[in-house]
């Protein structure tokens, strides 16, 4: 991080703060965090709790209060996270963002059930600023915008420009007051510290969080 600091290109990265359905369970520490931080990032906690039963990743319900109530536990459990991974969230506005895969519409089942999940998410952290990532299209941002929504999104919109004021095929109204992350770009080779790593490609116009 302290190399990929230094070449002046890039201020902020997006770190899994915890959640079942992460490919990586070795979630950072308050240390690392606080050592980041320091150097000058600011972050962008995720959480990647169940995902919807047209994914064909680990799942949260099919009925809608049922997927509304588990929304609501894993706010719960972030918070948690957040508190323990040394965010200060005593007086509010940490953004975190909910993870939501693409999945398949399977009529409007999936489509709600995802809605209430995430409407129980977004319910349960209201101090805080609860977030959802997600494709820009299979992930239906477009449906979240009834109350409670998420305060901010983070759309990924593959080759369309690193404007976050434009993530087809949300409407440019919606979360149009520095509400937006975009990711524009993946699997990209970059040169770090005389090696490579590969990463995706972000702009940020919407909440990020340091403690510094």
């Amino acid at each position: 991080m302290s190399e990929l600091w230094s070449t002046g290109n890039y201020g902020w990265v997006g770190v899994y703060a915890g959640g079942q359905d992460a490919y990586c369970q070795n979630f950072p520490s308050a240390s690392w965090f606080n050592t980041i931080e320091s150097q000058g990032w600011f972050v962008e906690p995720i959480w990647v709790g169940p995902q919807s039963q047209c994914s064909g990743y680990s799942a949260f319900s099919n009925n809608p209060s049922t997927a509304y109530s588990q929304g609501e536990q894993q706010a719960h459990l972030a918070y948690t996270a957040l508190q323990d991974e040394g965010f200060d969230v005593s007086g509010g506005g940490v953004p975190i963002v909910y993870d939501l895969e693409k999945f398949a519409p399977n009529g409007t089942g999936c489509q709600v059930a995802a809605e209430q999940f995430i409407k129980g998410w977004d319910a349960t952290l209201p101090r805080q600023l609860p977030g959802v990532y997600g494709s820009a299209g299979s992930s239906y941002i477009t449906n979240l915008t009834g109350a409670p929504a998420p305060a901010f999104i983070w759309g990924a919109a593959w080759g369309t420009g690193s404007n976050p004021a434009y993530i087809p095929p949300i409407p440019n109204g919606d979360w149009n007051n520095n509400q937006r992350l975009k990711q524009y770009q993946g699997n990209v080779s970059i040169a770090v510290g005389g090696g490579s790593a590969v990463v995706d490609l972000d702009e940020a116009d919407g909440p990020l969080y340091s403690n510094y």
